[in-house]
């Protein structure tokens, strides 16, 4: 019960810090967004912009890198302990819902020059978009050029590879793959 009350406590601090200084880490913030812990920004100079309702649990982390444009709908819950990492565009529809844990990467590491480190070879970078009403279950990884349409399920520990998820269908496995229609 006290555990309770601490993190309800955490998450109208965490809310209300981020309407009063939420400029300084987001483009535009929908009304009633609401912020569980504070939000992990490891690299930032993007556009980030949150549509009206958005919830971000706890220990998540964004980042956004200069050129890069994370876009999330209204409505959006993102669960505790996801990452997204945006070097070119990412964008999640209204209601969609990402459970913890999801990984979302639109941006790979270049390895093909010998003799130079990875680490100094620069990103492939792509896109990735999720529909309206998805639901995304816990630990997901998606891909670069990953493309879902409106009520995709994919299921837990499935990964998105490039292509694209048709509508009102379920996917899971590694790479994800068709399952049934929903």
């Amino acid at each position: 019960m006290f555990r309770i009350a601490i993190d309800r406590l955490l998450t109208i601090y965490w809310t209300f810090f981020y309407t009063l200084f939420g400029g300084l880490y987001f483009d535009r913030k929908g009304k009633g967004c609401v912020f569980e812990s504070r939000i992990y920004f490891p690299q930032f100079g993007g556009r980030i912009n949150l549509g009206n309702g958005v919830r971000i649990c706890r220990s998540v982390e964004i980042s956004v890198t200069k050129g890069g444009q994370l876009e999330i709908e209204s409505g959006v819950l993102i669960g505790a302990g996801s990452l997204i990492s945006c070097h070119g565009k990412i964008t999640i529809g209204k209601g969609s819902m990402l459970a913890e844990y999801c990984l979302l990467h639109d941006n790979n590491h270049k390895f093909s020059l010998r003799g130079v480190p990875i680490a100094d070879q620069g990103f492939n970078v792509g896109s990735i978009s999720i529909g309206s009403n998805c639901w995304i279950g816990s630990r997901v990884t998606i891909l670069m050029d990953a493309f879902m349409e409106d009520n995709v399920i994919v299921a837990a520990s499935s990964t998105v590879r490039k292509g694209v998820l048709r509508s009102n269908s379920l996917y899971a496995g590694t790479p994800a793959v068709f399952k049934k229609e929903i």
